[in-house]
């Protein structure tokens, strides 16, 4: 299923999987095939998408794909407890699909057509030129540079002040780092403005503040996400929809 010269890890984010609702409602043996499944989406020719040489696959397809020498009726039984718990989602020509991969994949999409325009303006230089002349081709270097103190905070007073405001998830305000490489990566400097505004009505909707702060975003999730442009008054984190979405 794999692909040559695509990235051999995916980010995988530990309290979101902990977090999530959707998950938690469904047995041990649920999990570890979802933990698969998405494992095989990761691998697919269409990121995101349980598909073999961009084909559907049939249920007995599925299952011996995923099963891990299982029976076919345990795997379907699991497979029903994470459709009917709204985990995975299912297009209309009936191709299972993780939405927050398709999601991810869809930003990714967007940031490389958007760089690949700007270097078609300007020089090679100018598209990956951040403030004071640092150029940062990758987000690995950028968190380098971080760590070495190379890039301070002070030079990201925007970041601060988002970072300030973000309210924390069960009590705790986890990965700075990472989410200062998001804001880098994305160029949001120039729009702290508009994010330190919306984040300041989010904080104070009923899905951010009930439980302590369970539901609150991770802050790369926020940012990756663009989640500042979200409804406030429909806002509702994407990570925890319990609903299957159909899409064509």
């Amino acid at each position: 299923m794999g692909t040559k010269g695509r990235k051999p890890a995916m980010l995988f984010y530990p309290r979101d999987w902990l977090a999530d609702p959707a998950l938690n409602v469904c047995s041990l043996c649920a999990q570890g095939l979802w933990l698969r499944m998405i494992c095989y989406m990761w691998e697919s020719e269409k990121r995101g998408y349980l598909m073999v040489n961009d084909k559907a696959l049939h249920k007995a397809q599925v299952c011996r794909l995923v099963g891990a020498g299982n029976s076919e009726d345990e795997v379907l039984y699991w497979m029903e407890e994470l459709a009917n718990a709204g985990v995975y989602s299912v297009t209309d020509k009936g191709v299972i699909y993780c939405r927050r991969m398709v999601d991810d994949q869809g930003l990714e999409d967007n940031i490389k057509a958007k760089n690949k325009r700007n270097e078609k303006k300007s020089s090679p230089r100018a598209s990956t030129r951040f403030e004071d002349d640092i150029i940062y081709k990758r987000k690995t270097e950028i968190a380098k540079a971080l760590r070495e103190g190379r890039l301070g905070y002070d030079r990201l007073p925007g970041f601060q002040k988002f970072w300030a405001e973000y309210p924390p998830r069960n009590g705790v305000r986890a990965n700075k780092q990472e989410a200062a490489v998001s804001w880098v990566w994305l160029r949001l400097e120039c729009m702290t403005e508009q994010i330190v505004r919306s984040l300041v009505s989010l904080k104070e909707t009923h899905d951010w503040k009930k439980d302590g702060g369970k539901f609150v975003p991770m802050a790369t999730t926020f940012l990756n996400k663009r989640r500042w442009e979200d409804e406030v008054e429909e806002y509702e984190p994407r990570a925890w929809k319990p609903t299957v979405e159909k899409t064509g």
